[in-house]
């Protein structure tokens, strides 16, 4: 695009041209824009401004000197309150720290003195559902400690039954044995191979679980087990004597199964305390005939293991102790007269056992470490469905639950050999 020109004539006769518009025509826009005016001088502008009694009046210098000094109090107001509000937080901080040392005082005279207790630490609505930490554990002591027992017996230590034995040579047998092992943990020993068979089964739900030993365990390899018992806390029992539990047991009975039907249950001598049934703590009768399997008069309570039965809904029993056939129990102290047989062994009820055996089929069993007059065993039991034809009920066992009945004792294993 090209641009207008003018000439104009200047001072001295020259002539210099002068652009009149951006280009094309009609005028660009640098052409329409229009200077600024320049700007008004200092005289000018005060000219221009109102005069100051417009609108405060003749006394306008007195009252902006007063409006001045109004600004100069409010400063100097806010600055004390400011002042003021730091001093009121120290002393606040200074008053709670003195509060705080006279309660430490306080607290300190009552310990040392000896007439007055001290004041109990008041514990919050949820501290009674705080877990306590178990007590130290190194792995199955139990079974360590029985496995080394082993090592040190007599070389007689398997006639420790035999009746031709004396009773001096089979008190030094019985001694020989590790009893505060036996009473410290629990009447069962768990190997590794029977804690992963239990394990197996988780979540499981203990009755019965005393000082819970093999809850613990059975915890620490991460299954979930619900472990309850009627003695509790300072009453809490291993294998019959008062020890501290190894983990968490809370307080229950067979009423606490209703909650657990998805969940196995395991038994580990629940009925072992009395001949005839659970010993109850609040019962601190010395009269063992009322509770007799099979010997003393009265009536029987309903053994524990049995109640558990009753109420539980679910399909898996897991069983730890000794069984009709599996014991070397035939009689117990407490039924009368050692001839008085009872060949059910010390951890579950003859009607127990009936009533498993009706209405549960037995599709694991295991050997345990044992003591040298227990025979322990850990069988894992599936409640069994039932049809009725012509009048009579069968027992329905799928193939895959049918649990292998071959078994012979060492000196006729030959008669096992297939031809």
């Amino acid at each position: 695009m090209g641009e207008d020109t003018e000439s104009v004539t200047v001072g001295g006769g020259k002539k210099r041209k002068k652009r009149t518009s951006g280009g094309g025509g009609g005028g660009g826009l640098l052409g329409k824009l229009k200077k600024p005016p320049k700007a008004a001088t200092k005289q000018q502008h005060q000219q221009q401004q109102p005069p100051a009694d417009r609108f405060l009046g003749a006394d306008a210098e007195a009252k902006m000197a007063e409006r001045k000094a109004q600004r100069e109090r409010l400063r100097e107001l806010r600055e004390r309150s400011e002042a003021a509000a730091a001093g009121e937080d120290n002393d606040a901080e200074a008053h709670r720290a003195s509060k705080k040392q006279r309660r430490k005082e306080k607290k300190s005279q009552k310990k040392g003195g000896n007439d007055e207790k001290p004041r109990k630490k008041k514990e919050g609505k949820l501290s009674r559902f705080r877990k306590k930490p178990d007590p130290p554990l190194d792995g199955n002591e139990l079974f360590d400690r029985w496995r080394a027992n082993q090592e040190t017996l007599p070389d007689d230590f398997p006639r420790l039954l035999d009746p031709m034995l004396d009773d001096e040579m089979r008190g030094d047998l019985f001694e020989a044995e590790d009893e505060e092992a036996q009473e410290k943990y629990a009447w069962a020993i768990p190997d590794e191979r029977a804690l992963e068979a239990c394990a197996a089964f988780s979540p499981l739900v203990e009755i019965g679980a005393g000082a819970g030993y093999w809850a613990r365990l059975l915890r620490d390899m991460g299954s979930v087990v619900h472990a309850f018992d009627c003695d509790v806390g300072d009453k809490t029992r291993a294998a019959g004597a008062l020890v501290p539990p190894w983990t968490t047991v809370e307080k229950g009975g067979p009423e606490k199964l209703k909650k657990y039907k998805d969940a196995a249950l395991l038994l580990l001598y629940p009925d072992d305390l009395s001949p005839g049934g659970h010993a109850d703590s609040d019962d601190d009768s010395d009269d063992d005939s009322d509770d007799s399997g099979g010997g003393g008069g009265g009536e029987a309570r309903e053994a524990l293991s049995t109640a558990c039965l009753r109420a539980y809904k679910g399909d898996t029993v897991v069983h730890v102790g000794e069984w009709l056939g599996e014991t070397l129990t035939l009689s117990m102290e407490g039924q009368g007269m050692p001839d008085n047989l009872h060949p059910w062994g010390r951890s579950t009820s003859p009607e127990f056992q009936m009533l498993l055996t009706a209405s549960f089929h037995k599709v694991l069993q295991l050997p345990l470490p044992n003591w040298g007059s227990v025979r322990n065993t850990l069988t894992v039991w599936k409640r069994t469905t039932t049809s009725v034809i012509d009048g009579d009920r069968y027992a329905y066992i799928p193939t895959a639950e049918r649990i292998e009945v071959e078994a012979a004792a060492p000196m006729l294993k030959h008669l096992l050999a297939r031809a």
